[in-house]
């Protein structure tokens, strides 16, 4: 595909400013201290893969006009009381303290909707990644049933108005 129709496709899809970045910074971590995040100050935008607890660090980057994106995850869910303590293991899925602030983690819990839960054909829970021992309380979502869908546009504002 010829550059101006690639630009074209892209303009149709994504900000301006989003589409001609030509680099971005991924912080996966609720964790970072001041010095981890400094060189991240140098992208034009951050995704970030834990929104809630990096508000501090959202207000910080908009002051400096660097934009932040939430990374948010749409093929799996938590199920808030099962989910452990994230500094008891290294993986892409928060801990309790963050499904329980997030508001995109709030609203498509397993807790209050085990019915969107993703089940095999032998009656378990599908694991992400159909990983057994992916970290507890995490399960794969089925996108296709009632009121998911609605509970993922809902989490989506919720983490939009903490300015994402």
């Amino acid at each position: 595909m010829n550059k101006d129709k690639q630009k074209k496709v892209n303009q149709d899809r994504a900000p301006t400013w989003l589409y001609e970045s030509e680099t971005y910074g991924l912080w996966y971590s609720d964790l970072a201290s001041a010095e981890q995040i400094e060189p991240y100050k140098a992208f034009p935008f951050i995704d970030w893969g834990q929104p809630a607890s990096n508000v501090k660090w959202v207000k910080e980057f908009h002051k400096l006009n660097i934009r932040s994106i939430a990374y948010v995850s749409f093929y799996k869910a938590p199920n808030t009381p099962q989910v452990e303590d994230r500094r008891k293991w290294e993986g892409g899925s928060p801990g309790i303290d963050e499904c329980q602030k997030n508001p995109f983690w709030q609203a498509i819990d397993l807790a209050k909707h085990p019915e969107w839960t993703l089940i095999a054909q032998d009656g378990s829970l599908k694991r992400p990644f159909n990983i057994p021992n992916y970290p507890p309380g995490w399960y794969q979502v089925c996108t296709n049933v009632e009121g998911y869908t609605e509970a993922v546009l809902e989490g989506v504002k919720g983490i939009m108005e903490m300015g994402f």
